[in-house]
């Protein structure tokens, strides 16, 4: 899990997502904590976009060691509805903690081809590393 100053206020906590602000570095934490459903994966992203607008702050941390693969048209809706919404409300920089899984890999590499024009973003192994990169944005 990745570590929280005393600054974090918890946001959304369900059994396969969890969504924190850290008012300290300006950044929202998202931790997927199982393979969502397609329907879950919908409401984490819609939760992430509530926080997003809550806290007025578009740098997020995303660790997606635990998603899993993510199928396909739930990719699509993803890129074409939620990322041009979540764009407009100032969503701009995200560090991606990626899995070792090779196909939850693959989705998560597919969600940044397809983003790549909309948000800066950065790929890391460990969290240390990507909440180095999201506190410097």
């Amino acid at each position: 899990m990745i570590e929280k100053t005393k600054d974090m206020e918890q946001y959304y906590y369900s059994d396969f997502a969890e969504i924190s602000y850290d008012a300290s570095y300006g950044y929202i934490s998202y931790i997927w904590k199982t393979p969502p459903t397609p329907d879950e994966f919908k409401l984490g992203c819609e939760k992430l976009l509530l926080a997003i607008q809550h806290f007025k702050c578009g740098k997020a941390m995303v660790d997606t060691r635990q998603m899993g693969a993510i199928q396909n048209e739930v990719l699509e809706w993803m890129t074409s509805d939620w990322m041009v919404r979540a764009a407009a409300n100032g969503y701009e920089s995200v560090a991606v903690i990626v899995p070792t899984d090779i196909f939850a890999s693959l989705a998560v590499n597919d969600i940044i081809d397809r983003v790549n024009d909309r948000v800066v973003h950065h790929n890391f192994d460990d969290k240390e590393a990507a909440l180095n990169w999201i506190k410097k944005q």
